[in-house]
């Protein structure tokens, strides 16, 4: 009876050191910079592929239609691709939709005597420019790599994709955002934005919670921002209605306070909240002032 106890007592142990060796390779191997970089790649990769499928899509549905349009519009349409979902700049999008006039060659050439002169009149074809639209496709993307950031340190790579450079055409289009949906970064948070010389510019804390159990649902809090110890923005909010705005199939928000807009995403991974600082100009435009990653400071 006792060799027996002492078998199976060494199975035991045998088998518990296994697991726990099984476990610990399993975790050291994923919290591993390699497989961290492997991850990042495929996700990428991904983008890419989907970035490629829609760019394909957008010019065969050009080609389909180009028997029905006039070659100043199949120009257009495909200038409006290049510029929105490409980037690329063209200096003069009037010369790239205008046709060119053909030369005719030397050996096709007819006498001037032997053709009457036709009456020459000067119309001018109206080219209007493609609307500039925002690429929402090429945000959500980007904003999905974003919330699946491991570490503070993934968070800050992959938060630079995100920066909307027209803020304005965003809001355009932009909707309401409802109590119900802003429930994802209720807490209270705390942390510093730093102006895009990475030098920091003050500290920001948001405070978000509410009521969206009950049918008047609704959302309190308040914004404040601080500069060398000083308070220069307090917003304080309660209201049953639509709060900030949410762009096309965007998880992120953006509140605004007056000429001072906050685009905000959180992380589930590590419970931040992280975002940009803009403000509008006099002009109408509207300019990046920093970032800002804040940590929650209602739980422990």
């Amino acid at each position: 009876m006792k060799d027996f106890v002492k078998i199976f007592v060494v199975l035991c142990v045998c088998v518990g050191a296994f697991m726990y060796g099984r476990n610990y390779g399993q975790t050291s191997f994923k919290e591993s910079e390699e497989y961290k970089s492997f991850i990042q790649a495929q996700e990428e990769a991904k983008f890419a592929k989907a970035e490629l499928e829609n760019l394909k899509a957008k010019f065969q549905n050009i080609a389909d239609g180009a028997e029905s349009k006039k070659q100043e519009e199949l120009l257009g349409q495909i200038l409006q691709v290049f510029l929105v979902d490409l980037g690329l700049k063209v200096s003069n999008p009037d010369t790239f939709t205008k046709p060119q006039a053909q030369t005719p060659t030397t050996g096709s050439a007819i006498p001037k005597a032997d053709v009457a002169k036709p009456r020459v009149e000067n119309t001018v074809v109206a080219v209007k420019k493609p609307e500039k639209v925002f690429n929402h496709n090429r945000l959500k993307s980007y904003e999905w790599i974003l919330q699946n950031s491991r570490d503070p340190s993934e968070v800050k790579k992959n938060l630079g994709n995100v920066e909307i450079k027209d803020l304005n055409l965003f809001l355009k289009d932009a909707q309401p955002a409802k109590p119900v949906q802003l429930e994802s970064i209720f807490g209270s948070y705390r942390g510093r934005i730093m102006d895009l010389n990475n030098s920091e510019y003050g500290t920001l804390s948001i405070d978000l919670n509410g009521d969206i159990t009950s049918r008047q649902q609704a959302v309190k809090g308040s914004i404040k921002l601080y500069k060398n110890g000083q308070e220069s923005m307090s917003k304080s909010f309660s209201t049953n209605r639509s709060f900030g705005y949410i762009g096309e199939g965007s998880t992120g928000f953006i509140i605004d306070n007056g000429n001072r807009f906050f685009q905000i995403y959180k992380i589930p991974e590590t419970q931040q909240l992280t975002g940009y600082f803009y403000e509008r100009l006099v002009n109408g435009t509207t300019k990046t002032i920093g970032s800002f990653s804040l940590n929650r400071v209602d739980q422990f």
